[in-house]
């Protein structure tokens, strides 16, 4: 389901959160989607066992394209 500025405006975001959210979305595909849910998932299960917080999300961060 696509959402519309105006739906998520209503939904707390600000317009120009929405806006850029919207142009932002549009250049991922689902696929992208995935593996950043995927890739998300792992980063959550090293910060709640042995890996430093900062370091992994940085770590994440720099890799993504």
């Amino acid at each position: 389901e696509t959402k519309s500025e105006s739906e998520l405006v209503a939904a707390g975001q600000s317009p120009y959160g929405a806006k850029k959210a919207l142009a932002t979305a549009r250049h991922i595909s689902k696929t992208r989607l995935r593996t950043m849910v995927d890739e998300l998932s792992e980063l959550d299960a090293a910060i709640k066992s042995t890996t430093d917080p900062d370091s992994a999300v940085e770590l994440y961060l720099i890799g993504l394209k």
